[in-house]
């Protein structure tokens, strides 16, 4: 078995435009370790939602391989979560029925009945924690933007995947909710031992979550920066008013500030 639980190698993702081809990723190669949580930040088009969806197995590399623990990633599968910056709730139904649906993808390969009860307890255990217990039976269009996405992040994690691939999923709420959601992301997937790749164009956010952050490109996209975040892994408010936070964040704006002087001009 790997000794990372994602890898990429030299993964390139070419788009036809016409009679011009795109290129979206370039050589990328990144490896994450377990439990690691991973940001990813640059210019809007340098290819990190491409790299998201690469890795969710919703497209194919036009060059380069995708590993999740040494197994190649071929397809969708249970082994990854996927969070959007839309809560893309099933609106017909219940929160419950919602973070429940992913249990369906997992009974047919799962000859265990007890195994299967386990799950169903741990989605509501889930849902007691995040606070939506008492709206199990509500349906989204009765709740706000962040109860949804609470409820996205649960059913995301129902099925205990190794890999949570997350893209802006916070972007859209109002900054206390953001603020918020930030500390319970982080708690749930310390708790469940989860691997994330965080998606975010706020550098601020990048080095609250991250154990890492990486800085792209613009396209074709690719990875430039590896910045470590050496900050403890229980955090809170107080953690982005510390000197050394801020310190981490300025390196990150650095390296950013230093790419997009680099960028050529788009035509």
């Amino acid at each position: 078995m790997s000794a990372f639980r994602l890898e990429a190698t030299d993964l390139t993702r070419t788009f036809e435009s016409g009679s011009q081809a795109v290129v979206a990723l370039q050589s990328m190669t990144l490896q994450v370790g377990a439990a690691q949580v991973v940001c990813l930040v640059g210019p809007s088009g340098c290819g990190k939602s491409t790299f998201l969806s690469l890795a969710a197995g919703l497209d194919e590399p036009t060059q380069g391989s995708l590993y999740i623990d040494g197994v190649a990633i071929e397809g969708p599968g249970a082994d990854r979560g996927m969070v959007f910056q839309k809560d893309c709730l099933f609106p017909w139904l219940s929160v419950r029925d919602n973070v429940r649906f992913g249990l369906g993808l997992l009974e047919t390969r799962r000859s265990h009945g007890a195994s299967m009860r386990r799950l169903r307890e741990h989605c509501d255990e889930l849902l007691d924690r995040v606070g939506l217990w008492p709206f199990r039976d509500s349906y989204p269009s009765q709740l706000s933007g962040g109860m949804r996405q609470r409820a996205g992040i649960v059913r995301a994690l129902a099925t205990r995947p190794a890999v949570l691939l997350m893209d802006e999923p916070f972007g859209a709420l109002d900054a206390q909710t953001r603020e918020d959601m930030q500390i319970l992301l982080l708690e749930l997937c310390r708790e469940q031992a989860t691997t994330v790749i965080f998606v975010t164009h706020d550098v601020e956010e990048a080095v609250f979550l991250g154990d890492r952050v990486l800085v792209m490109k613009p396209r074709p996209g690719r990875v430039v920066a590896d910045v470590a975040v050496n900050l403890p892994a229980s955090r809170d408010r107080h953690t982005k008013l510390q000197q050394d936070f801020q310190a981490i964040r300025g390196e990150v704006l650095d390296h950013l500030y230093q790419v997009m002087s680099n960028a050529e001009p788009s035509g």
